[in-house]
């Protein structure tokens, strides 16, 4: 049975399971570091996956925004640490 992403937003943990885009809902406790490319694109390498996630600029800002609020709030986890920018 397939499931909506409406659906998958709901069942999974929200501090966890973060809503990027309408196609992307990312497990933030398995970032291991953000690279930006170039104005347009970033990459997220997460652990578990060879192959980094691309993702766009307004969904890097999402992610950024996230990992914010989560150090801000004291979770346990550690988005500073799990999380890189490099130029």
């Amino acid at each position: 049975m397939r499931k909506t992403m409406s659906q998958w937003e709901q069942e999974l943990p929200a501090l966890t399971f973060h809503k990027i885009s309408r196609r992307l809902l990312l497990n933030m406790r398995r970032i291991q570091g953000l690279v930006v490319q170039d104005r347009e694109n970033a990459a997220i390498h997460c652990a578990g996956r060879q192959e980094p996630l691309l993702v766009s600029r307004v969904e890097l800002r999402r992610i950024r925004q996230w990992l914010e609020l989560a150090g801000e709030e004291g979770d346990e986890f550690s988005p500073r640490k799990a999380a890189s920018d490099r130029p």
